[in-house]
Formats: structure tokens, C-alpha cells, sequence
């Protein structure tokens, strides 16, 4: 009996281990196996170098529980053959530009306070076009703008602009889907 008991705790707590493991590993695996990620939405909507304002209705494809005070924009990109660049203006008050991945991890974000004359310009590369591009010498030119290397190739730029009072809502969103995105073979 004693035998049996014990057989019976050994069986017990090996399936529980077993049934965590397979339970975390379900969970961590879900983002990446699903299908209707943010990237996925955006970039089969999105012409090569379009910004979208978002709305915080979900069903129209915006952001769910969005914070109303806070006008999104964002553009998809895709720097396999061609860095990108990015320029978005900053608001009076607050605003901030990142890069996120395909996946939704966030690369690389900013805010206004290294805008210059109020407006944020970015390129995001490869490590072998920023390396092209400093051995041709075109790594000097542009001293303004910040340079990022993406670990990933696909991803989105999502600039938020806060709007201070209600008022002021109209100008953020202006602010927000001036962000321009252009591959630098355009």
C-alpha cells in the first residue's frame, strides 16, 4: 500500500511538472504564433511610406483603451533593401517616437527633447547599411539625425503626441500623422 502511495505522488507531481512546463510554454509561444498582430493589421493597410492616424475605437483597427488625450500615428517598415527615415514633429507639450518590431517588442524609443526645431529625425538601418553608409562617407553628413541599427527588418514607428488640455486634441493629431516615413531609395 505504502508502495503504491508513493508511486501514485511520484506519477502526480511529474505530471504537474509536465503540465506547467507545457502551459508556460504555450504562453510564451502565443505572440508568436498568432496571426492578427499589430504588425500584420498595419502593414497589409499601409502603402510604403503612409502614416495612419490611430483612433482608440478597436473595432476600426485603433488602439483599444487608447488614452484620449494622446493622438497615435504609426507606418510600417520594411529595411531589407533600403534604410528608413523618419521625421515627426513634436508638440508644445509632450510627444515621443519608437520603433518596434514585427513581434511588438519596442527597439528604440525617443522623446521630444532630442527634437531639433521641434521635430525628430531618425534613421533606421541595418548594421550593414550603416556600415555602407559610413564607409562611403555619408555617415557624417546628416549630424541632426539620429541613427538606430534594427536588430529586426519589419516593424512599426509609432509617434504619440500629448495634447496638455482638450483644446489642444486638433493640433496633436495634426502633429501626429505629419510623421513622414520614407525608405531612402524614394
Amino acid at each position: 500500500m505504502r508502495r503504491l502511495v508513493g508511486s501514485f505522488a511520484i506519477a502526480l507531481a511529474a505530471g504537474l511538472v509536465l503540465g506547467g512546463m507545457t502551459h508556460l510554454a504555450i504562453v510564451l509561444a502565443m505572440p508568436t504564433l498568432a496571426g492578427n498582430s499589430a504588425y500584420d493589421r498595419h502593414a497589409a493597410a499601409l502603402a510604403p511610406g503612409e502614416t495612419r492616424l490611430l483612433t482608440e475605437q478597436a473595432d476600426d483597427g485603433g488602439v483599444p483603451f487608447a488614452d484620449p488625450a494622446v493622438a497615435m500615428a504609426v507606418c510600417a517598415f520594411d529595411i531589407t533593401d533600403a534604410p528608413l527615415r523618419v521625421s515627426a514633429p513634436m508638440p508644445e507639450g509632450f510627444g515621443s517616437l519608437s520603433v518596434h518590431g514585427r513581434d511588438g517588442t519596442v527597439l528604440y524609443s525617443v522623446t521630444d527633447r532630442t527634437a531639433v526645431d521641434g521635430v525628430v529625425s531618425l534613421i533606421v538601418m541595418t548594421r550593414q547599411q550603416h556600415d555602407e553608409a559610413l564607409a562611403t562617407g555619408r555617415g557624417d553628413e546628416a549630424s541632426q539625425e539620429l541613427r538606430f541599427v534594427s536588430p529586426r527588418m519589419q516593424g512599426l514607428v509609432v509617434v504619440r503626441a500629448l495634447a496638455a488640455y482638450p483644446s489642444g486634441l486638433p493640433e496633436a493629431r495634426e502633429r501626429a500623422a505629419a510623421m513622414e516615413c520614407m525608405g531612402e531609395a524614394d
